[in-house]
């Protein structure tokens, strides 16, 4: 699974360094929120939920900053 963050210079977070620094900010952030997390299932159940790695660079306007968080889910059946 992967999740994807955006920001741009035009709305930089507080006391951030500018549009890369803050999607790793932000990636960060849904690392903690997300890995391992006990995540309910309808049908199935999760075994885990593990933090794969991360991705930060311009995306080709050369203003946004993209950052790409990877997870791998183990499910049972």
């Amino acid at each position: 699974m992967n999740i994807h963050v955006w920001t741009d210079d035009s709305h930089p977070l507080a006391n951030g360094g500018g549009a890369l620094q803050d999607a790793r900010a932000i990636g960060f952030e849904v690392v903690n929120a997300l890995h391992n997390y006990p995540l309910a299932l309808p049908t199935k159940r999760l075994v885990t939920l593990e933090h794969r790695g991360e991705r930060v660079f311009y995306d080709p306007d050369g203003t946004t900053g993209h950052g790409i968080v990877e997870f791998s889910a183990i499910i049972e059946s």
